[in-house]
């Protein structure tokens, strides 16, 4: 489940070429009406009552993700992982603070990405 899918930044096409070729689902949401057409369905996380996935990636800034904190780690099945990027160097303390210790922390160009097992 791809949140914040926007209008291509972090390009969910490829991610569901791959999960379908895994034998997997990838889906992908957003609020904004300039995504229309791109994704899956209009609207937050919260739209899911009842969706659970393996993965949940959110390209947002560290604002938004503490506001979804609870939504995101409720899409995630047990064992799952956080692909969370679109946060600056010196918040990477606050999002593993926010969604706990990162496996995987990298910095490009000024920004951050950190995969976090659950």
């Amino acid at each position: 489940m791809e949140t914040g899918r926007g209008t291509g930044e972090s390009s969910l096409r490829p991610s569901a070429g791959m999960a379908r070729a895994l034998g997997a689902r990838a889906a992908g949401c957003d609020i904004d009406p300039a995504s229309a057409g791109l994704v899956d369905f209009m609207g937050s996380a919260d739209a899911l009552a009842g969706g659970r996935f393996d993965g949940v990636i959110a390209n947002i800034h560290v604002g938004v993700l503490r506001e979804l904190r609870g939504e995101l780690l409720r899409l995630l099945r047990p064992g799952g992982w956080l692909l969370l990027s679109g946060f600056l160097p010196e918040q990477a303390g606050e999002v593993e603070a926010l969604f706990g210790k990162a496996r995987t922390l990298r910095e490009r160009g000024g920004w951050c990405a950190a995969v976090v097992p659950r």
